[in-house]
């Protein structure tokens, strides 16, 4: 056999036996880490399971807090590439809890006096205002469905979604089904539970990277595109959560 042939033999295993071993590093801290979440996760009374599936790294905890059955989970996408930096990290929590409304309300974070604005592009009957509103539309079905979950997504209909101006929530651009039912919500404890919350710098609310809130007659969802990195972060979205629910005083568990 030639030198160069032996040399790209021996090079290809080297390689190969490297990357093995770089994978079975990286598969054995992973597990050591789920076995910590399992066993914090225990020590509170939540489940913890962590899947993998469609090029998405599953990690969920399930619990009870006043009543109120929640799912917490921690995605983390590799379709953007293998790097840390371009993965796409989202964590939600979905609260079983019905509201009390018939159609959907969605809650998106941004900073305070950003909250108009952003959708004024959209609005008018010409050519680019229409071009603005499908391009507004498609952003926004995909924003939901990366931050909620398909599931989720699938319960909220993007074309019939209108722009609630009034009132005013700060720290949120408020789209619903229904826009005299979400003035309603809002004009009542729930929107004053969002204010105290967006101006308390303590609450997950309050934080720079505000979370989007989502309202279905069934659940109550809170998410953000951050890795839950402890049980601290998962506590965080149950306080945020339950607390949510608490702005309905007549929803039902």
């Amino acid at each position: 056999m030639p030198y160069e042939a032996a040399l790209a033999i021996a090079t290809m295993i080297l390689v190969g036996t490297f990357v093995g071993m770089v994978a079975l590093i990286s598969r054995r801290r992973r597990q050591a880490k789920e076995d910590d979440m399992a066993r914090e996760a225990a020590s509170r009374g939540w489940q913890f399971d962590s899947r993998f599936e469609h090029g998405e790294r599953i990690r969920r905890w399930r619990g009870t807090t006043d009543g109120i059955s929640w799912v917490t989970e921690s995605v983390s996408s590799a379709k953007g590439g293998n790097h840390p930096d371009r993965r796409r990290q989202t964590s939600r929590w979905h609260g079983a809890f019905n509201p009390g409304i018939g159609k959907p309300i969605v809650m998106i974070g941004v900073p305070p006096g950003k909250e108009t604005p952003a959708f004024s592009v959209a609005e008018g009957d010409g050519v680019i205002a229409k071009l603005a509103q499908k391009a507004a539309g498609f952003a926004l079905d995909k924003g939901i469905k990366t931050c909620f979950g398909a599931d989720a997504a699938a319960e909220v209909s993007t074309d019939a979604l209108h722009h609630v101006t009034q009132p005013v929530t700060p720290g949120y651009i408020v789209m619903a089904g229904d826009a005299d039912e979400a003035a309603r919500v809002l004009a009542e404890g729930f929107g004053r539970g969002i204010q105290a919350d967006v101006a308390d710098a303590s609450s997950l609310l309050g934080a720079d990277d505000r979370p989007w809130i989502l309202l279905r007659p069934n659940s109550i969802s809170v998410a953000r595109m951050e890795p839950i990195r402890g049980a601290h972060d998962i506590e965080a979205f149950v306080r945020t959560g339950t607390g949510l629910c608490g702005g309905f005083p007549f929803g039902r568990r």
